[in-house]
């Protein structure tokens, strides 16, 4: 058996991060721990090892998704970068 994948969802929509969630549970061998914030971020890759991470790029902050990727010190992992908009919000 595989060694489970550790994987840091970092998004700040709490819907987009519950649908993130769905996906990924049908994977028994992804632990999934999912964050809000860039500072969150910032200290789980300083205090965590994740094989996979899934980053929102358009954050509610003044810096992006690419660039605390960039910070991530493990350059073997994983990323997949995540865009959403709110359509209501995106289309007014």
């Amino acid at each position: 058996m595989n060694k489970p994948l550790k994987c840091l969802i970092l998004e700040d929509s709490i819907s987009d991060q519950i649908a993130l969630e769905m996906i990924l549970a049908d994977y028994q061998n992804i632990n999934i721990k999912s964050i809000s914030t860039p500072e969150q971020f910032m200290c789980e890759i300083t205090s965590q090892n994740y094989n996979l991470f899934m980053i929102d790029i358009n954050l509610e902050s003044s810096i992006t998704g690419i660039d605390l990727a960039m910070r991530i010190p493990d350059n073997s992992s994983w990323i997949i970068f995540c865009s959403a908009a709110d359509c209501d919000r995106y289309y007014k």
